[in-house]
């Protein structure tokens, strides 16, 4: 085989795959996962303490 067939075939995969990728929940939480805010079960930790 060919790179350039091995790059088609990849490339007809990753195509077909896009057809089935769903949306991110929870995007406004990413920008807190990258600030190193940390979640337990998807509960924000600090919001714990605060509830308590």
């Amino acid at each position: 085989m060919s790179r350039e067939s091995i790059l088609a075939g990849v490339f007809i995969l990753v195509k077909s795959a896009e057809r089935h990728w769903r949306k991110l929940n929870g995007i406004p939480r990413l920008a807190l996962v990258i600030e190193g805010v940390l979640f337990k079960d998807g509960v924000r930790e600090d919001a714990e303490k605060i509830a308590a």
